[in-house]
């Protein structure tokens, strides 16, 4: 990515878990663009079925509203975080369908692109695939 100039554009911010796009995109980077750019943020994972993470839903509103962004400019889905490889179709569909809905040629997210599990992969929450989108992290 040459260009970094976002101001009047449409940005898409996807992250697989909460807190991937408020640390893995830079939260000043966000909070420094709202009002000069249309903003969206798509968090694929809610982490509801780690019983100890059960504050995390509100903790992740108030960290995007912390950002500057408002209650339409976010959005928490519900796919699970260690089968998100089983889900990968949804997946691929749900970023098309924000792609559409943001309108958007500027989308972000916050894991390499990978469409197949690999066994030395770590981070198993990164296998679902995010094609064509720009990566940004600090």
């Amino acid at each position: 990515m040459n260009n970094m100039t976002f101001y009047g554009k449409s940005l898409l911010f996807m992250g697989a878990h909460p807190d991937d796009i408020e640390l893995g995109c830079g939260g000043a980077f966000i909070a420094g663009m709202v009002g000069k750019a249309d903003i969206f943020c798509y968090t694929f994972s809610d982490n509801q079925k780690n019983p100890d993470l059960l504050n995390l839903v509100t903790e992740h509103a108030n960290s995007m509203r912390a950002l500057g962004l408002k209650e339409d400019q976010f959005e928490l889905g519900t796919f699970e975080t260690r089968r998100f490889p089983d889900a990968r179709q949804e997946i691929l569909e749900k970023n098309d369908c924000l792609a559409q809905e943001i309108s958007t040629k500027n989308r972000i997210r916050t894991h390499r692109a990978r469409l197949a599990s690999r066994p030395s992969n770590r981070h198993p929450g990164s296998n679902a695939g995010f094609p064509r989108y720009h990566r940004v992290g600090i």
